[in-house]
């Protein structure tokens, strides 16, 4: 949560005003206390930062000067979530996790909802997926959660616009996956299930976070529509998932 977000009451998430979310900022920057004991062991250190990641507080640069407002932001989080607990908001819950740990609350709040309300396990897990910055790490619950479910169920995902958009395109899709490499045919980073129509995507994830020792790849391949599990058209990505084993590279 960010500090706009914490002075106007308005977690950017899910746009849900929480009206108890809006504390006297100075009085919180001037108040000296402990950080709760929560929140203690996800606090580390590298060589630039001291940062605190918890699933539901992240703060890049933390000092203890900020312990009164990253306490507030536990929480009030905490008695958000019980409160969307007792009324069934899933969604809710969710998105107070920050977003390296929302795949973790979907596993543990939503999975049942592929019995009891399936449209909904598939809408949440669509804005889960299509936010989400991490797919790498948690490629295998990716895989338990989508790939492994029949396409006819994973399309729900997609949207009225997206299915007409789809259904247009051709039988034989080229698709690309932008990577960056340590070493070379690194198939840990190769065999992933996010891939791309569009070159100049894959370019851009290529290159974003590429450090001065890894390579930029482009993978370029091909696949049957058929296999495609959803496609997507946020962020102008021209996202296509798809089961990596499925893609004949070039």
């Amino acid at each position: 949560m960010t500090v706009h977000e914490m002075q106007t009451g308005v977690y950017m998430g899910t746009g849900t005003r929480m009206n108890n979310m809006k504390p006297d900022f100075n009085e919180l920057m001037m108040r000296k206390e402990e950080l709760h004991k929560d929140l203690q062991p996800y606090v580390s250190a590298d060589e630039h930062f001291v940062s605190l990641k918890h699933p539901l507080v992240f703060d890049i640069m933390y000092s203890p000067e900020k312990n009164a407002i990253n306490n507030y932001t536990y929480k009030q989080k905490r008695e958000y979530i019980k409160e969307c607990i007792k009324n069934r908001e899933i969604s809710e819950i969710i998105w107070m996790y920050e977003r390296p740990h929302r795949i973790e609350a979907f596993k543990k709040y939503a999975i049942s909802l592929l019995e009891t309300d399936p449209k909904e396990y598939w809408n949440i897990l669509r804005a889960v997926a299509m936010d989400s910055e991490n797919i790498w790490q948690w490629r295998d619950d990716y895989k338990k959660l989508i790939i492994e479910h029949d396409s006819i169920s994973t399309r729900t995902m997609m949207s009225d616009d997206e299915l007409k958009a789809f259904k247009e395109l051709p039988d034989k899709l080229t698709v690309y996956r932008g990577i960056t490499e340590i070493k070379k045919n690194d198939c840990e980073r190769r065999n992933g299930y996010s891939w791309t129509l569009s070159k100049e995507t894959a370019e851009f994830f290529s290159t974003r976070l590429k450090r001065e020792y890894e390579d930029s790849v482009i993978l370029v391949g091909e696949v049957d529509k058929s296999c495609v599990k959803a496609y997507f058209q946020g962020r102008n990505e021209e996202e296509i998932i798809v089961d990596y084993s499925d893609v004949v590279l070039e």
